[in-house]
């Protein structure tokens, strides 16, 4: 009994210390358009994606402009934590800010960049998938050729 309770307290604590914050949802850096037509990141590389999940985990991945989702190759998890009255958050050594709608986010003492919420279908590729990619394939034996015949004559 006292095992639950005490877990129940801890997530609880979780959920007040950045669970419930104002970052959950899926994040598009802002881009601009490329020699080719397509959006490229202000630098030119390809965009950053972020997603801050429930309580404290945080996904991050490069856009695939052609195929309109986050390839799944480059995502990555983190932890981040919320201070300052959960207007800020940091995950390594990026911090996040809210403005609005939008995510103004720096590295050290870099120029922000901006982040807009994305709405709808997610970019992000299924949890189970995610998981999943690192894992080797299963291997099969062949089976050994049966020699026997299938249906034995009862004459």
């Amino acid at each position: 009994m006292r095992s639950g309770l005490m877990a129940v307290l801890g997530l609880a604590t979780l959920m007040m210390l950045g669970g419930c914050s104002h970052f959950e949802g899926e994040w598009l850096e802002e881009g601009k358009a490329g020699p080719n037509g397509l959006m490229t990141a202000p630098d030119g590389t390809k965009r950053l994606a972020l997603k801050f999940s429930p309580p404290l985990l945080i996904q991050y991945g490069f856009y695939s402009e052609q195929q309109h989702v986050v390839d799944e190759t480059s995502v990555q998890k983190d932890w981040y934590f919320i201070y300052n009255s959960r207007k800020t958050a940091q995950f390594g050594e990026m911090i996040a800010r809210r403005e609005g709608d939008e995510l103004m986010v720096t590295l050290n003492d870099a120029k922000p960049v901006k982040f807009t919420r994305v709405k709808g279908t997610s970019i992000f590729p299924p949890r189970v998938r995610a998981l999943t990619q690192n894992m080797p394939a299963p291997t099969v034996e062949p089976a050994a050729p049966n020699t026997e015949p299938v249906f034995a004559s009862t004459k």
